[in-house]
């Protein structure tokens, strides 16, 4: 039953993360630290192994449809393994309670941003914008930096790094800005490859990855994840505010839930 509950858990997670392009593990993390009682490390790994499946079945959906801005991903890739590194040294010495309100801060951040962010309901931008997108230079030291960022992010606190991703590439704080599943879909790529390599570093580090609870969370993920790049691909964006302030107060509860 346990396993049954996991998977479901896991299809939602993974449906809404690929949606917002914010990444399953701001609820994956919660769930193992408040729930199953994970230490930090276990529960950043558990989470960041699941986010590989997830991230890895709807890299495979966008890839499929045409979304991903390869050209930005690689190069925001390049700022994201020394970050890994440093946020996995760094976690070696976080207490639990101080994760735990680490954490919090970052979900009520995370839960503004959302309520804040203009673009749901918003209609793609057309074919002829995507192409301008993709032939530009992309190359520049900012992309870098928020790539850096959002790797220190995902490897510190198990979240993936779509939550810094998304608003550089909406709002165009890296000189670069992205139609709105384009955003999604390049935000994922390169989260696959964030997760990837955190979850090896941790497994050398570590070794705190549970198998057991991360395979039947990711397998549920990945299954949300290839419905939510469908829908977002076809441009059945998030049309209406109620589906984000149910969000918001998921994440603003979870974030209660720790601070508990």
């Amino acid at each position: 039953m346990e396993s049954v509950i996991l998977v479901l858990i896991g299809i939602i997670i993974g449906f809404i993360g690929t949606i917002a392009g914010i990444g399953g593990g701001l609820f994956i993390v919660p769930l193992l630290v408040s729930v199953y009682h994970f230490a930090p490390q276990s529960a950043i790994s558990t989470s960041l192994f699941v986010i590989v499946l997830t991230s890895l079945s709807s890299t495979i959906s966008y890839a499929r449809y045409g979304k991903i801005n390869y050209q930005i991903g690689i190069i925001m890739t390049i700022g994201v393994i020394p970050a890994i590194l440093l946020g996995v040294y760094i976690s070696e010495f976080l207490s639990p309670k101080i994760f735990k309100v680490i954490f919090a801060i970052v979900l009520i951040i995370v839960a503004v941003y959302l309520l804040l962010r203009k673009d749901y309901g918003r209609e793609e931008e057309s074919p002829q914008v995507i192409q301008q997108v993709s032939q530009k230079n992309p190359f520049n030291l900012w992309l870098i930096f928020f790539g850096f960022l959002s790797g220190f992010m995902a490897s510190f606190l198990g979240i993936g790094g779509g939550i810094i991703l998304m608003p550089v590439f909406l709002s165009g704080l890296g000189r670069i800005r992205l139609p709105v599943t384009t955003a999604v879909a390049t935000s994922h790529f390169i989260v696959l490859f964030t997760a990837l390599f955190s979850v090896i570093s941790y497994t050398f580090a570590f070794q705190s990855i549970n198998y057991a609870i991360g395979l039947r969370l990711g397998l549920g993920a990945a299954l949300g994840a290839q419905a939510g790049a469908y829908i977002s691909s076809q441009q059945r964006w998030i049309k209406s505010r109620w589906i984000v302030i149910i969000l918001t107060i998921l994440l603003l509860l979870s974030a209660l839930k720790l601070l508990l």
